[in-house]
């Protein structure tokens, strides 16, 4: 998570981001609730793709201004 705070770079954001998403899945698996743990995980794993997609196509597109 304070990789997610302290990326400066878009791309770096919005991978920390998607790893974020490991930690919930993992605590699922613990409580024993294992179909909703794959059900998020697999119902989030479309959007981490878009973000990342996105924010790489951004960063093509506009280039960098530094």
């Amino acid at each position: 998570m304070l990789g997610l705070f302290l990326a400066r770079d878009l791309l770096v954001f919005a991978l920390f981001w998607d790893l974020m998403l490991l930690p919930v899945f993992f605590v699922l698996i613990g409580w024993g609730v294992t179909r909703t743990a794959w059900r998020y995980l697999i119902y989030n794993f479309p959007a981490v793709l878009a973000l990342l997609f996105a924010t790489a196509a951004f960063g093509v597109l506009d280039g960098s201004r530094t």
